[in-house]
């Protein structure tokens, strides 16, 4: 961490020691934090480059080189479980017929219920309106009232 910090002042030009920059000759980790600083600092003046040139393959290849290899052969405490699942019509047939149609009904009433929902929040809950459901009223009185006339 020391050493990115004295990388971060070299780069600022607060500090200028030699060991530093033969340091940074050599040192590839610290030639790749010298490119962030750089990068970082483009970024911050707005002078990004149009196409930036990452590497980042190479550091995921080199995550993936480092990564421990998995053991094929299972642990000796480790129980595999051989039990398969039922395929759908075996589950059908072990269920009850009520417990069938129950899921059913259940299944048409949550479909339902979405449905009823997603209509009241599509039509923006006009019905909330004062003064609609005034004018609503008055055309049902008035409809009531010619239907009555008319017998």
């Amino acid at each position: 961490m020391a050493e990115k910090e004295n990388l971060s002042a070299l780069f600022d030009g607060d500090e200028i020691d030699p060991r530093l920059l033969d340091e940074l000759e050599n040192d590839l980790s610290a030639q790749q934090a010298w490119k962030s600083f750089a990068v970082t600092r483009d970024v911050m003046r707005g002078d990004a480059p149009q196409n930036p040139s990452w590497d980042i393959a190479a550091s995921v290849a080199a995550a993936l080189e480092n990564e421990p290899a998995h053991s094929v052969t299972p642990a000796p405490n480790v129980v595999p479980m051989h039990e398969a699942q039922p395929t759908p019509q075996t589950a059908r047939r072990s269920m009850p017929v009520w417990l069938q149609q129950l899921t059913q009904v259940g299944m048409a009433a949550a479909v339902s219920l979405a449905v009823i929902v997603g209509v009241q929040q599509y039509n923006g809950g006009e019905q909330s309106d004062p003064a609609l459901a005034a004018s609503q009223l008055q055309c049902c009185r008035l409809f009531r009232c010619r239907a009555q006339q008319s017998r």
